[in-house]
């Protein structure tokens, strides 16, 4: 089950606030979901819920979604309708010798 516990923003996105991030708790993971209005694009990335962050600290927000996205902090990450593991990351970045493993998905 999916359970809301931050958003940076109130209500929902408009004029005024064109993007944000919302952070869900799924059993041992904290799920960052980044949206925007303009584009309408999301990402989304999970990390451990051993994981201890500020949910304000926008900066620390980014460093996590950059770490477990480039394989360097443990969680998930969501690319093209699927969650890639931390693991299955770095196999891939080893595996063809390249650190854009997306490009072999």
């Amino acid at each position: 089950m999916k359970t809301e516990l931050y958003r940076s923003f109130e209500g929902k996105l408009n004029i005024e606030t064109q993007s944000g991030y919302i952070i869900y708790e799924i059993s041992d993971y904290y799920e960052i979901e980044f949206v925007s209005l303009g584009t309408g694009a999301t990402s989304k990335f999970r990390v451990s819920k051993d994981m201890q962050f500020d949910f304000t600290d926008k900066c620390k927000i980014g460093e996590l979604d950059v770490g477990v996205c480039d394989g360097t902090i443990k969680g998930q990450a969501f690319y093209k309708e699927k969650w890639y593991s931390t693991e299955l990351i770095n196999k891939m970045q080893k595996e063809h010798q390249d650190y854009n493993w997306r490009k072999y998905i």
